[in-house]
């Protein structure tokens, strides 16, 4: 008896080489879902090479990435949609992060072994805008919710930190909020009350902005790269990998793990789109670089 591969059979190999020809193709190992195409992206588009960090604009549809092939760093927005790039503003070759701190402007860290820097541009003119200094290198960015403001993660030997920046008087506000020597990453909360600090043992701790200290603690697993909560903050997304990348999704009041999600091979860094829907990755090497949604539910 003959057997005829059917059309959805045929699309989901199309795909499968297609990704895997992108040398960007996306890991199963640690993703479980009781839906069939779960683990499969609902949406590709092709990137510029490079890609190490990323800031969904907006409701999402498009996107600024921060592009460091070791040549040359830039930041480029694009279509999530469908991946075309209209700006390209260069940048630093020591930035590391991006942020969107308004309509018109972005913000991006940078920082050597010893000094660190945010550097503002107007995404209408492409110019800089201004430069606030910082205690040292610039690990990650994020905005604070609910304002223009923005959250710096200083890493030195020594300590990290995050500073606060005011981009109308391009200064940092004289508050600043220990983190636990282990902090790889971080966001914040969705209502602002809390820094949610992401450590390199797996473990997720949220810290009070009014007080510095810590209200809670959880493991989420091990070989974390990045931290993401979706906008009514009962949810975290926590991007893990090294051999088997995937997204742990994590119920914010119970810590519980509710499920994993497939990540792409590659997979710098995380977003959630505003209606909480989607999780955006920004994925990239030296050579490549794509952008990859999954479903958030």
């Amino acid at each position: 008896m003959k057997k005829y591969l059917t059309p959805k059979y045929i699309a989901s190999g199309v795909v499968g080489i297609l990704l895997l020809t992108s040398g960007l193709f996306f890991m199963f190992g640690g993703a479980t879902s009781s839906g069939s195409n779960s683990s499969l992206p609902s949406g590709i588009v092709p990137g510029p090479a490079g890609i190490v960090n990323g800031a969904l604009v907006g409701t999402g549809q498009t996107a600024w990435v921060l592009t460091n092939t070791g040549t040359a760093s830039n930041a480029q927005h694009l279509s999530v949609v469908t991946g075309k790039i209209d700006e390209i503003i260069p940048t630093s070759i020591n930035a590391t992060s991006i942020a969107v701190s308004s309509r018109n402007v972005i913000a991006v860290g940078a920082g050597t072994s010893t000094s660190g820097f945010v550097q503002f541009f107007n995404t209408v003119s492409k110019n800089s805008v201004g430069t606030v200094a910082t205690a040292g290198p610039v690990t990650a960015l994020c905005r604070v919710p609910n304002s223009n403001n923005l959250y710096a993660m200083i890493s030195t030997p020594a300590s990290k930190a995050i500073q606060i920046l005011n981009p109308s008087t391009m200064s940092l506000l004289k508050y600043s909020l220990p983190l636990p020597s282990d902090a790889i990453s971080f966001t914040a909360s969705a209502d602002g009350s809390s820094i949610v600090v992401l450590k390199s043992t797996g473990k997720v701790t949220y810290v009070a902005t009014a007080t510095g200290q810590v209200t809670q603690t959880f493991q989420v697993g091990a070989d974390p790269i990045a931290v993401a909560v979706n906008p009514s903050g009962t949810r975290l997304y926590v991007l893990k990998g090294v051999k088997a990348e995937n997204v742990a999704i994590i119920d914010a009041s119970t810590e519980a793990v509710l499920r994993a999600t497939a990540a792409p091979k590659n997979a710098r860094s995380i977003a959630i789109t505003s209606h909480g829907a989607s999780i955006v990755n920004f994925v990239g090497t030296n050579s490549l670089g794509n952008i990859q949604s999954f479903s958030a539910n």
